[in-house]
C-alpha cells in the first residue's frame, strides 16, 4: 500500500520510513509526486493543523494521507508565554536558530531555571473516505535556562537547551541510538494508530509454550 505523509520535513519523512520498517506501506510524500499545496495551517491545536493538511492532499490526490502537526506545552507558565504551535514564532517574528536558544533558555531562567514541557503531536489519517485521529504526547523533557556549550545540533536548534531526564543530558549531546531507544515511546503509539486504522497489520509473533509444548501467540504493536 501507498501511504502519503503529508510534508515536506525530510527528517519527518526519514523517522516515519525507518518507523514503518517491516511493513508492507510504502511511504510516499507530495515531492514525489510534483505536488505543493500552500496549506493555511490556522487551526488552534495539532489535530486541527492535521486534519487541514491531510484533507487537502486527500482531496488532490484520493490517496491514503497521513499528517501530523506538533505543539509544544510547558509547565506553569502564563498561557500568553506558551509556545503551543508556535514553537519558532514569537510575537509574529519567525526566529533564527540562535533567536530560539536565547528565547528558550530565557524562558526558563524566567520562571526558575528549568522548565518542564513536553511536545505533544495530533496525527490525522484519511482514507477510503473515513478520518481517524490521535493525540499523541511525548515523553516530558527539561528546558534549561543554561545552553550547551556544543552548539551542533541535527536540526532542532532546541536541542541545545533541553535535557533528556532520563540521563540527564542534553539532547544534541545524545547519540543516534540512544535518541532511538527515547522515540519508543513514540513509535509504538504511532504504529498502534495505524495499526488501528488498519493502514499496517499488527504483527503476530508465534512461540512455543515450555511447560506443554502448544503454540500460542501474541500481538506485537511495535
Amino acid at each position: 500500500m501507498q501511504l502519503l505523509y503529508a510534508t515536506g520535513n525530510e527528517s519527518k519523512i526519514c523517522n516515519m520510513r525507518y518507523r514503518l520498517t517491516g511493513y508492507d506501506v510504502e511511504i510516499i510524500t507530495p515531492k514525489d509526486l510534483g505536488i505543493h499545496i500552500d496549506v493555511d495551517e490556522s487551526g488552534s491545536t495539532p489535530i486541527e493543523n492535521a486534519r487541514l493538511k491531510a484533507k487537502a492532499y486527500y482531496e488532490k490526490t484520493g490517496l491514503p494521507t497521513l499528517a501530523a502537526d506538533s505543539g509544544l506545552y510547558v509547565d506553569d507558565i502564563p498561557s500568553d508565554a506558551q509556545p503551543g504551535l508556535f514553537v519558532r514564532r514569537v510575537n509574529g517574528k519567525t526566529l533564527s536558530e540562535d533567536e530560539m536558544i536565547t528565547h528558550y533558555s530565557n524562558l526558563a531562567a524566567r520562571y526558575g531555571g528549568k522548565l518542564n514541557a513536553r511536545y505533544i503531536t495530533g496525527l490525522v489519517l484519511m482514507v477510503d473516505g473515513q478520518e481517524y485521529t490521535a493525540e499523541i504526547p511525548d515523553d516530558d523533557f527539561i528546558i534549561t535556562c543554561e545552553p550547551n556549550p556544543n552548539r551542533q545540533h541535527r536540526g532542532n536548534p532546541l536541542d541545545v537547551v533541553t535535557i533528556c531526564p532520563a540521563n540527564s543530558k542534553y539532547f544534541n549531546d545524545c547519540s543516534l541510538d540512544e535518541l532511538s531507544v527515547l522515540a519508543g515511546s513514540f513509535d509504538e503509539k504511532c504504529i498502534r494508530f495505524l495499526q488501528e486504522s488498519k493502514i499496517i497489520p499488527e504483527k503476530i509473533m508465534w512461540c512455543c509454550s515450555l511447560f506443554d509444548n502448544r503454540w500460542s501467540h501474541r500481538i506485537l504493536f511495535s
